[in-house]
Parts: structure tokens; sequence; C-alpha cells
């Protein structure tokens, strides 16, 4: 986004003098607010992205895992570990109640 930012620099100084200051001041103003807006998503998509490759993780885990020790997904009251398909079951069924 910084050499967007350098043209759209560029482009409002050439038009100092000119009599289109006003449209490219407006055109500079959308273009910052784009842009501030286009990094606040990809700091959401990165903070998504990390969420699902936690869930990833936990979803890929060997159910040996609380045998031999580590992070991993279970469910109470039956104490039994899930990962896979199962996984994606209890963890929606939990999130539609």
């Amino acid at each position: 986004m910084g050499d967007f930012h350098r043209r759209v620099q560029r482009m409002y100084e050439r038009a100092k003098n000119d009599d289109k200051r006003d449209e490219v001041t407006a055109f500079k103003a959308a273009c910052l607010t784009s842009m501030a807006i286009a990094a606040e998503a990809d700091d959401e998509i990165q903070g998504l992205r990390k969420d699902a490759e936690r869930y990833r993780f936990l979803r890929d885990r060997d159910l040996e895992t609380v045998t031999e020790g580590g992070v991993f997904a279970g469910m109470t009251p039956d104490n039994v570990v899930l990962n896979g398909e199962d996984l994606d079951r209890a963890v929606d069924n939990r999130m539609e109640q």
C-alpha cells in the first residue's frame, strides 16, 4: 500500500495549483480511508486465520494424546478425547445451543 499512497500523494502535489485540487483532495481522503479499512480487515483476517490454525491443530490431534500428554480437545462428563469430524460435530452442537 505504500506505493499506492505515494502515487496519490504525487497526484495531490501536482494538483496544488490546479482547479481540480478539491477533487484530488477528496480522492486522497477516500483512498486513505480505504487503506485504513483494508488494514483493519487484514488484521481481522490474520486473527481469524490464527484461530482456524488453532482449531485445525486440535482437530488433527491423535486420540492417544490424552495418555501421551499434551494439548487436546475433550468432552465432559463423558471424559472422551475428540478429534476430526467428531470434534466438528461436538463444537457445532454446542454453538447451536
